[in-house]
């Protein structure tokens, strides 16, 4: 699990901020990953200040919500979905086969998609979390 505990606003923010200064200007999975913190912290928010456990599988599943509609083909010839480069690449990567190979188009849901391949999902899920875990 990912936590900051027993730590002041001040303190989570210049976290934030070294994650984006310091980051790849090229790569989106920094964002993905903090949007995706935010959300669920604010859905977990505690009524005191303790501090909210994110799990990495939460986060994992979050990221593959962002970067779905990232991957969907526009139907022209040759095209491509976003690239990126390093860890959002594999990840852009992985989600994409997935939406391929499930027949996904522009118009099915990630849960669509997740119900005719429950297994290539679980291994797009592990990809993910591992690659983002890693970086």
């Amino acid at each position: 699990m990912s936590r900051i505990s027993d730590t002041d606003p001040l303190e989570v923010g210049r976290r934030i901020i070294d994650i984006v200064e310091k980051g790849k200007k090229t790569s989106t999975y920094k964002l993905a990953t903090l949007l995706a913190l935010i959300e669920y912290c604010i859905e977990k928010a505690p009524d005191s200040d303790e501090s909210v456990d994110v799990p990495l599988d939460i986060l994992a599943e979050r990221i593959i919500e962002r970067y779905w509609q990232q991957t969907r083909p526009s139907g022209m010839e040759g095209d491509r979905p976003l690239r990126q480069s390093g860890q959002a690449t594999k990840i852009l990567d992985d989600i994409g086969k997935f939406r391929e190979v499930t027949h996904a188009g522009n118009s099915a849901t990630l849960e669509l998609a997740k119900s005719r391949a429950p297994e290539m999902y679980a291994e797009t899920f592990k990809n993910v979390k591992r690659t983002h875990s890693s970086g």
